[in-house]
């Protein structure tokens, strides 16, 4: 006993001196983290700097867009861009032009005829884009995008880390220094805690200007999505260093490319909120339903729908897009509608993350998911990822994915004699190689996506030459030989095989004779 009371001393003092030593060498760290954000301040001159503005033009993507789960995000020149921020008062103002070029006419977004204006600001906590018929709201996932975005500046990164920025998190929010030696140049690397709550790696040159800025952001198909800038070499505006160049992976893929032609700092950036953002609410997914036929219901209420389909001892729904938020609203409709019957299968029309976003939570449901075999190890790879920074169902509670297995290459079919789903394969489809059409032969119903976002209004004649998306539509209806009745498509409103045809400037079937 006596000897093991004399020991306890002894392991506190030599615990209490590793803690302290510990201590010391992380108040060094910080202490040199200091140094080094002071030193990348009088780098690049943005001490005094309180707003900048910079011009250029290069090319950007559509994220989660791609013709197929492995190609890249498609690309489309930018020929004018324009960036105000104003760092006090965490705001910022894009505006920019861009064409297709000569860009591939595939993937989401495609093609962009003419010029596409586009324009997205932020302040604070409101976001909005202006359009033709003025400001409109943002919300979520894109307001916190630009917000961070705002950061994901040079001079931004220096003031976010030197101020803490809000942190919110549960750690210690003050500046981290790690170093290394690459070609026995040394590489300091400084984490700082940004927009509250977003952990950056900034790369920094023995300069003491930053090469690259690394981040996670919540997307609710890649859930921790890694964002990685980089910036190509600065040159001087007045006492302030700013990159020639600038490139933005998002996903892996590079989504944003900038050749930086003008810089001003300190130019004027005050940007006021219109009064429609300010007020404006953020909206909760709301969903109507329309019945299409004897256990067949189009669920709307949104700018993307989907459709329960009722068999004789279970539901299939077709699409599950955006977000965990509009999938949990629907299978909340889908369960009022069909009672005690349970979602076997999530039929998904094709990857692109607006169609795709939902998809989890099926799985986190244990629902069987039905897509075309092209998507299959993407599905797989996306199901398993992280989402720590905005957790959803199947982050809290982990569940491998089921899927049902592809007998034939080109067409699927769910069947149980009360009910039928075909699924069929679309040919020759630009926007993406994965693309299915659903038909529902009890109710002559086609469920498409993107190949025909149809009008609010009445369908109307030619006065062009049609969309090639549409035309190839068309062509699939024909060599699949399908008894079209009625289209319900994931973008628009409920139409006719009629309307289809005036759209295309195709004559009517005749009518047979009595």
């Amino acid at each position: 006993m006596g000897r093991k009371s004399a020991a306890r001393p002894i392991a506190t003092l030599a615990t209490g001196v590793m803690f302290a030593a510990s201590l010391g060498a992380l108040e060094a760290k910080a202490q040199d983290a200091k140094a080094v954000l002071q030193a990348m301040e009088t780098a690049l001159g943005s001490k005094d700097l309180q707003s900048i503005q910079y011009s250029g033009t290069g090319f950007s993507a559509n994220l989660g867009q791609s013709v197929n789960p492995s190609a890249a995000w498609p690309k489309f020149d930018v020929t004018s861009y324009t960036r105000s921020i104003n760092y006090g008062a965490q705001s910022s103002k894009e505006e920019w032009t861009r064409i297709q070029g000569n860009n591939p006419v595939r993937g989401g977004g495609a093609p962009i005829m003419g010029e596409q204006k586009q324009n997205a600001e932020v302040v604070g906590t409101n976001a909005w884009n202006v359009t033709g018929a003025g400001p409109v709201a943002q919300f979520g996932l894109t307001l916190e995008e630009r917000r961070l975005q705002i950061w994901l500046t040079p001079q931004g990164f220096v003031k976010a880390a030197k101020q803490g920025n809000g942190c919110a998190i549960n750690w210690d929010c003050e500046a981290k220094l790690n170093s290394r030696t690459e070609g026995g140049k040394k590489i300091n690397v400084i984490t700082a805690v940004v927009a509250g709550k977003y952990a950056v790696d900034a790369t920094v040159d023995e300069h003491n200007l930053i090469t690259k800025l690394e981040t996670k952001f919540p997307n609710p198909v890649l859930g921790d999505m890694p964002i990685v800038t980089t910036f190509g070499p600065y040159k001087d505006y007045n006492g302030v260093k700013f990159p020639a160049k600038i490139s933005q992976l998002q996903g892996g893929w590079l989504m944003f490319e900038l050749n930086v032609t003008d810089v001003k700092p300190n130019e004027k950036a005050d940007l006021a909120v219109p009064n429609e953002v300010r007020t404006a609410e953020t909206p909760s997914p709301r969903v109507d339903v329309q019945l299409l036929s004897d256990g067949v219901w189009f669920l709307t209420g949104g700018t993307h729908h989907s459709l329960v389909v009722e068999f004789k001892d279970y539901m299939a729904i077709i699409e599950a897009p955006l977000n965990e938020e509009r999938s949990s609203a629907v299978l909340a409709e889908a369960k009022r509608l069909v009672i005690n019957k349970p979602v076997k299968f999530l039929i998904n029309t094709h990857h692109h993350f607006d169609h795709s976003g939902g998809l989890r939570t099926y799985v986190a449901e244990g629902v069987t998911i039905v897509t075309s075999p092209l998507n299959k190890a993407f599905y797989e790879q996306t199901f398993k990822a992280k989402a720590t920074l905005a957790p959803d169902k199947l982050a809290k509670a982990p569940k491998a994915a089921v899927f049902a297995p592809w007998v034939e290459k080109d067409h699927f079919v769910l069947s149980d004699g009360t009910q039928r789903i075909d699924l069929y394969a679309m040919k020759d489809d630009n926007h993406n190689e994965g693309m299915l059409i659903v038909y529902i032969p009890s109710g002559k119903i086609l469920v498409e996506a993107d190949e025909w976002n149809t009008p609010a209004g009445e369908v109307q004649s030619p006065t062009g030459t049609p969309s090639a998306a549409t035309v190839n539509l068309y062509d699939n209806i024909q060599r699949l030989k399908l008894d079209v009745n009625k289209i319900a498509p994931i973008h628009g409103r409920l139409v006719t095989m009629a309307d289809l045809l005036k759209f295309l400037g195709k004559p009517l079937p005749e009518k047979p004779k009595s």
